[in-house]
Order: C-alpha cells, then structure tokens, then sequence
C-alpha cells in the first residue's frame, strides 16, 4: 500500500515540476519548486497514512487538469 502512495506522490511531483516548468519558465526554480513540494511535511503525511489515497488521487487529477488547461 505505501508503494501504491509513493507512486502517487511520484507523479504529483513530476505533475508540479512541469507545471512549474511552464510557470516559471526556467528548470531550475522549477526543481526547486518540485524538490520542496516531495519534501513538504503536508505531502509525507498523505503518503504515509494509509487511508489518503484520495487525497494523492484527487491532487495528481488536480494537476493533470492544469496542465490540459494551460
């Protein structure tokens, strides 16, 4: 199940680089801006509690559908 969340997690992050990406409109403030959202304590939270999928679910839909918008 954590790997399940971790994989999820995995996705919001590489979701909020390219959003970053395209937002900042350089790489490198985009990894940063990628690096602390994986490390946020808010995030850890939703992956090591097992009952959070949605949470996880909810913000890589969330991302996705910004991205197909911008």
């Amino acid at each position: 199940m954590h790997a399940f969340s971790l994989g999820w997690h995995w996705l919001n992050c590489v979701l909020v680089l390219h959003l970053a990406a395209w937002c900042l409109a350089s790489r490198a403030w985009a990894l940063l801006v990628a690096t602390v959202f994986a490390l946020c304590p808010n995030g850890a939270m939703a992956v090591g509690w097992t009952a959070a999928h949605n949470v996880l679910i909810s913000n890589a839909l969330l991302l996705a559908a910004m991205l197909m918008y911008v």
